[in-house]
């Protein structure tokens, strides 16, 4: 298909889409409730700017992600609970924009415009088939049908979406407007949730109110601070992208600190780290420069904060003392009982490790009497709270095998990255979404990262966004025979504040 043709076919497909869209508007507003009419409405708008701006329906899609809950402790009317919309015979409003999503990248990607993908499809295929050996292995295992079909969208849908990602995300244009899409929408989260735990409307945990317990809004959180700093310190950023920078991280630095939860915290050290290792003299210097910047604003408010809070200032503080001396405590309940878990799970894994125990599985429970009587009918015996283990229990050794390869050969395309192209003006946005790191080890170690939906789309979209920026790095220096520090022949503003096609 040439050029002209497939333009003239996609604006022909795009007067359909827009005739038709106007027509199930008003059918909705004619025939349904106002709440499912307007509910309709916006989704059928959203539909038509993914179909002309397919990056702005990406950035859509995340933005519902971050501000719709992930976990089900909120309490409506109370903390900043946002539910999934779930309109009667249809899927979660997540899941139908996904799938959306799918299709519409399906049909303009692969059978309009033909383009080929910045990332292999073997890949997508070879996981796919792991996926289906996993459900054989959980099948023959005996696990139940409903446990089978549940456990299987975990797995199913984050393909799905690194699949769109990969192909939507395949140029500096595209990926600067997503950014800044999501940025945004981060950062008036984490705004929101801020202003829910000053006003003493947190989520519970224990005896006390925290800003989150959502690990995938945490984890976008962080990669946008690390991001934003990243961007900072290049001392590129003026005007008002320098005001949107710095006013949107800090409600993220402060909703990851009053979240309370270690395995961020120790996150955000270590992701601070290897942006540091991963940056410049210069930018190492602007580093400090922000630090102190962001301490001298955040101090004052935090103690103004702590002091009119529901413990005052020195209880805030051994707050926040006594959650990082838990991470060493071994008879702490939560530690224990994942220490614990991990073991009978690696146990039943032992007895066959290449097949694992299969989609829809469950572990062996923790004996009651080492776990302070919990009893062993109400363990969620469906995870464990260590990532590499849960994936091997679900998908057997090939499952590891696979997303443990996908990890090192992002880091050794990175190494190669940073090694040939010092000079790159792409570096900050990559040094910033690479920080990520950092913050999945800890996540991995503690947590079932895959049995959150929400999780699995965060991890997917940051694996992609620094495989895809990479590739069109390098695509860009076997072209032009050398380093980036040349502008291109077409130039516009990217994110990074620096002159990209």
């Amino acid at each position: 298909m040439t050029t002209r043709e497939a333009t003239a076919a996609r604006q022909g497909l795009g007067l359909a889409a827009i005739s038709f869209l106007g027509l199930m508007t008003a059918a909705g507003l004619a025939f349904l409730p106002l709440k499912a009419a307007l509910g309709g409405a916006i989704g059928i708008a959203a539909a038509a700017v993914a179909m002309f701006r397919p990056e702005y329906g990406l950035g859509i899609f995340f933005a519902m992600i971050v501000f719709i809950t992930d976990t089900v402790d909120g309490i409506p009317g109370r903390t900043l609970t946002i539910l999934d919309p779930d309109p009667p015979g249809f899927p979660p409003a997540t899941v139908s924009f996904l799938l959306f999503l799918a299709l519409l990248t399906f049909f303009r990607k692969v059978l309009l415009e033909r383009r080929k993908s910045l990332v292999s499809t073997w890949g997508v295929v070879a996981f796919a088939g792991i996926i289906a050996l996993g459900w054989l292995t959980g099948q023959a295992g005996g696990w139940p049908l409903e446990d089978l079909q549940t456990d299987s969208t975990r797995w199913i849908y984050p393909l799905l979406c690194f699949f769109i990602c990969a192909n939507i995300l395949d140029s500096y244009q595209h990926i600067g407007r997503f950014l800044a899409i999501f940025f945004a929408a981060c950062a008036v989260k984490a705004a929101l949730l801020l202003a829910y735990f000053a006003a003493g409307r947190g989520f519970i945990y224990e005896s006390y109110t925290i800003v989150s317990r959502d690990s995938a809004e945490l984890m976008a959180f962080s990669v946008m601070l690390f991001l934003a700093a990243a961007l900072l310190a290049t001392g590129r950023m003026r005007g008002r992208q320098h005001a949107f920078l710095v006013l949107g991280a800090l409600p993220l630095l402060g909703a990851l600190l009053f979240a309370f939860r270690r395995s961020h915290w120790l996150g955000l050290i270590l992701g601070g780290l290897l942006l540091w290792r991963w940056s410049d003299r210069i930018a190492r210097a602007r580093f400090v420069r922000y630090a102190l910047l962001g301490l001298a604003l955040a101090v004052p408010l935090a103690i103004m904060g702590a002091v009119y809070g529901e413990r005052g200032l020195s209880g805030e503080l051994a707050r926040i003392g006594a959650r990082f001396t838990t991470f060493f405590d071994t008879r702490q309940h939560s530690n224990l009982h994942h220490k614990l878990e991990a073991w009978y799970t690696l146990q039943d894994l032992l007895e066959q490790p290449v097949r694992g125990l299969g989609i829809g599985s469950k572990h062996s429970p923790v004996p009651s009497e080492l776990v302070g009587g919990w009893l062993e009918e109400n363990q969620p015996t469906e995870v464990v709270h260590n990532g590499f283990l849960y994936i091997w229990m679900k998908l057997g050794l090939p499952g590891l095998l696979f997303i443990l390869w996908l990890g090192f050969d992002t880091l050794r395309r990175l190494g190669r990255y940073w090694r040939d192209m010092p000079d790159s003006p792409a570096r900050p946005l990559v040094a910033g979404l690479a920080a990520v790191f950092g913050v999945w080890l800890p996540m991995f170690l503690t947590g079932p990262v895959f049995s959150y939906r929400h999780q699995s789309y965060m991890l997917v979209l940051f694996l992609v966004l620094i495989r895809n920026l990479v590739a069109l790095e390098l695509r860009r220096a076997a072209l032009e025979g050398q380093a980036f520090s040349e502008p291109m022949p077409e130039r516009t503003e990217s994110l990074s504040g620096a002159r990209t096609t």
